[in-house]
């Protein structure tokens, strides 16, 4: 009798174990999707940002070439540059990117060439072409034109939120967004992504989530 009893209170104990652990597991992912959830939404939310003020630079972000060929994504920031630049002839605009494994030249030159063809005026290009990321392109454009500066950065619209949150987390005091095109082939890729790399930056102390 006493070993029946014992046997039933072992199996007991481990059904009531494993349901805490599963009631564990189960709060921990509903708390990880809340996130999930929540930090998708304010990046959709800031995907299609217009600038509603005038600023003295537009900034646009580099992205990755081929050689000296501009991608797509990166094309997509500079016909939002240009459309701006054009409606707006007495702003002057930050190209900002180096060059990495693969380019033939800076990115930021990559895409002075493209705003010349364009015929946005030369003179009007600022080349910042150290940069390897989002965050040494905002640290890099501040030491260029000062955080007092009144800027609207221009990037596909996926990763308008962290890029305005890392400009004002660097210390950038009026910050606004332009969000350019995504390929729509990439967009779930590209936005599941972000919401790590916001998730990463919000762990490091980068940005915060609400700023």
């Amino acid at each position: 009798v006493s070993g029946i009893l014992l046997w039933k209170t072992d199996i007991f104990s481990k059904i009531f174990i494993d349901k805490k652990v599963n009631i564990g597991i189960i709060c921990i992912f509903s708390i990880l999707f809340l996130l999930f959830f929540v930090i998708e939404s304010i990046i959709i939310y800031n995907a299609n940002s217009y600038p509603k003020e005038e600023a003295d630079y537009v900034v646009v972000l580099g992205a990755r070439i081929k050689g000296e060929q501009i991608t797509k994504s990166l094309k997509f920031r500079l016909i939002a540059a240009v459309d701006y630049l054009e409606e707006h002839p007495d702003i002057k605009v930050v190209v900002s990117g180096g060059q990495g494994p693969g380019e033939d030249i800076s990115e930021a030159l990559a895409m002075r060439n493209y705003l010349v063809r364009e015929g946005i005026d030369s003179d009007r290009i600022i080349m910042e072409d150290q940069s390897t990321d989002t965050n040494e392109n905002i640290l890099y454009t501040k030491e260029i034109i000062g955080a007092d500066a009144k800027v609207i950065i221009v990037s596909n619209g996926f990763h308008i939120f962290r890029a305005t949150s890392l400009a004002k987390s660097h210390g950038f005091t009026n910050v606004q967004g332009l969000g350019a095109r995504t390929d729509r082939f990439l967009l779930p890729n590209l936005y599941v992504r972000e919401a790590v790399g916001v998730v990463k930056d919000i762990a490091f102390g980068n940005i915060k989530l609400f700023q």
